[in-house]
């Protein structure tokens, strides 16, 4: 092989080798930036999910439009925690609810934790990540946005009352109950508190720490609105509180009055239970 040949032939190989070289540090690069995406994202549910954008949930204490910037500067209710029955009536599944708590794991799964903890307060095994995955319809049916969960429980997602209780009874009818959950927004709060009593926790739609909603007059039905929560309602006592279960905070009582008045103003949304267990 000549000189200049020979020179040609190493000249080729160095370049093949730089280009591998490059191209390798591209692909290790890449999947760099990838795989820390890939682990910390959990799937929010089927193939129907939406991609879902890594955006600060909307269900958070602060950023009403027109409101208060801290949340030292609204109005919220006071939260004393309290400690559930040990001694649960086996009809009184209001005072079977658990704890469940929905950070760090599910940040924009306040609906999906609370009907978790009624499903686990009427007997049942559920897992927040199962209903939300398996149970969680994110398809919308009948043009109707309220019907599926927007977003993802995992990253910043709201689901009202049509979308809950298509998840609730996804899970009941093929565990072998014939309780089903209701849509009962739009009844008198003094209805729930009568369920609640009587063992029957009921789903309410308020607003993150029981803080002023920001607006004055009630919303409609079925409107996504920001600081967006759901919390159990377990009942009340004589002295005018409400006990809950707040899937941010726990167990806790509240000022029944207050309550009321955000249920309210947020469109009176509320899931309740019907029926009973197939013997």
């Amino acid at each position: 092989m000549s000189k200049p040949s020979a020179r040609i032939f190493i000249a080729c190989v160095l370049f093949f080798l730089i280009t591998v070289v490059i191209l390798a540090l591209l692909v290790f690069g890449i999947a760099k930036v990838i795989a820390p995406a890939e682990a910390s994202a959990e799937p929010c549910a089927t193939a129907e999910c939406p991609d879902a954008k890594p955006t600060v949930p909307s269900n958070i204490l602060y950023g009403i439009s027109g409101s208060a910037d801290s949340p030292d500067e609204r109005t919220a209710l006071s939260f004393d925690p309290i400690a559930p029955s040990h001694e649960v009536p086996s009809h009184d599944y209001s005072s079977a609810v658990p704890e469940l708590l929905q950070d760090p794991e599910m940040p924009a799964g306040c609906e999906v934790y609370s009907l978790t903890a009624v499903l686990q307060a009427l007997g049942f095994d559920a897992d927040p990540h199962a209903i939300a995955r398996e149970h969680l319809p994110y398809t919308v049916v009948h043009n109707d946005p309220a019907s599926a969960y927007s977003g993802s429980p995992y990253v910043d997602g709201e689901g009202l009352p049509p979308a809950m209780v298509r998840a609730g009874n996804s899970y009941l009818q093929p565990n072998g109950s014939n309780y089903r959950f209701v849509d009962s927004s739009g009844a008198p709060f003094e209805e729930l508190v009568e369920q609640s009593n009587e063992g029957f926790p009921v789903l309410v739609w308020t607003v993150v720490g029981q803080a002023d909603p920001g607006f004055a007059e009630p919303l409609q039905r079925y409107t996504f609105y920001s600081l967006e929560h759901c919390v159990v309602l377990l009942g009340s006592h004589e002295d005018g509180t409400a006990r809950i279960m707040d899937p941010q905070v726990g167990h806790a009582t509240v000022d029944a009055q207050g309550f009321q008045r955000i249920y309210e103003l947020c469109g009176s949304m509320a899931v309740t239970l019907e029926g009973g267990h197939v013997s």
